[in-house]
């Protein structure tokens, strides 16, 4: 499904079914046009249709993005990117789960994660700034579902990548291994000051903007308190 095909880019959502366990997860491709160089924000599972979609829009992977390590956004991250050059970004507090089961979640998602290069992965920070040809990213951490879960910004598009943070009139599950209630919170608060009305792709779900849910994830979450 093709979010947007401009001049500039394009973005493509794959719904990606996690083995055939019905459970699906977003994997979104970005390619600036001027110099087909992509990007892939979690790479769910099967590596071989986004490698195909990549390759039908003549693009060229340089990025693979994780906006949270478990193993529904990272399942087809090795097969991605071992033995290539290829930059992975994830959070420095989300780096052990890219290797740990226990902090991915494996047995709960019901699928494997291979062992991943460790040469070419950068561990993020709040804020870091990162480049895709013309096209500028910025990483902002917004811990709750799991420690080092962030969101990634397209300022030039007003577009947010969200993972599990926040979905359309809800957010995130907190009980999850380093997930926090307490910090969901205050990552809400954080990105409900910091962005007014971006649209956003969720980890999971249709994308939606984001002023249309605020005041309904606010209530949800003083109802759950």
């Amino acid at each position: 499904m093709e979010v947007i095909n401009n001049h500039n880019i394009i973005i493509l959502k794959l719904e990606i079914e996690i083995e055939n366990t019905g459970h699906k997860t977003n994997t979104y491709i970005v390619m600036e046009k001027k110099t087909s160089k992509c990007m892939v924000v979690d790479p769910a599972f099967n590596s071989e249709k986004i490698l195909e979609q990549i390759k039908r829009i003549n693009g060229e992977l340089k990025l693979v993005i994780i906006t949270h390590a478990h193993a529904d956004h990272i399942a087809a991250l090795a097969d991605l990117v071992n033995g290539t050059d290829v930059k992975v970004c994830v959070h420095e507090q989300d780096y052990n789960g890219l290797f740990d089961k226990t902090i991915n979640q494996e047995d709960i998602v019901k699928t494997k994660v291979k062992s991943v290069d460790k040469i070419n992965i950068e561990k993020i920070k709040d804020k870091t700034k990162e480049t895709l040809g013309d096209l500028s990213l910025e990483f902002i951490h917004a811990p709750g579902h799991t420690k080092g879960s962030m969101v990634i910004y397209l300022k030039e598009y007003n577009l947010l990548f969200s993972g599990d943070t926040v979905f359309e009139n809800t957010y995130g599950r907190t009980d999850l291994t380093t997930g926090s209630h307490d910090d969901m919170k205050d990552s809400l608060d954080k990105l409900f000051d910091i962005f007014d009305n971006p649209l956003v792709l969720p980890g999971h779900g249709k994308e939606f903007f984001l002023r249309d849910s605020k005041r309904k994830i606010r209530l949800l979450f003083a109802y759950k308190g």
